[in-house]
């Protein structure tokens, strides 16, 4: 069913009532239609393949979300690296239906998960360097108490 605008004498803008002449036909694409007498086309591959990303970037997003709250995953890597790939597969489907609020949302997103993801690598690194720095042998006295004693000991001579 389809209304068609009209502007008043007063120019203020009304719907006029839908009228049976200007409904489309049932039929089996009835309900794909975005406006009336849109035809309906088949899709190239390359369209499927966008639209099969943009539902995977929700299903990987949507399960990360719940993974997380439902306490079955923690707050982490693994949860950011579903992010940026989900984030980027709605930017993809985005990208081809022109939804460019849910591009730009998405970029942040992909954005905020990259931050994330290089500032927990920036975390682990110096935690590796750490961790071989103590494994080293050292020459050097270990404990504060060696130090006392190696200070007090008295200076022998081989003469």
């Amino acid at each position: 069913m389809t209304s068609s605008l009209n502007i008043d004498s007063k120019a203020r803008f009304c719907l006029a009532t839908p009228t049976i002449e200007s409904s489309p036909q049932p039929g089996p694409d009835a309900t794909r239609r975005l406006y009336p007498g849109a035809k309906k086309r088949e899709r190239t591959p390359m369209e499927l393949l966008f639209e099969i990303a943009g539902w995977a970037g929700a299903v990987a997003m949507l399960g990360g979300y719940m993974a997380v709250s439902m306490g079955w995953l923690q707050a982490g890597s693994t949860f950011q690296t579903v992010n940026l790939f989900g984030s980027c597969a709605f930017i993809i489907n985005g990208t081809l239906h022109g939804a460019w609020p849910s591009v730009v949302t998405n970029v942040a997103w992909f954005l905020i998960s990259a931050v994330a993801l290089l500032r927990m690598r920036a975390k682990q690194r110096p935690v590796q360097v750490v961790a071989q720095a103590h494994e080293s042998p050292s020459l050097g006295p270990d404990t504060a108490a060696q130090v006392i004693v190696t200070a007090t000991r008295p200076a022998t001579s081989c003469a």
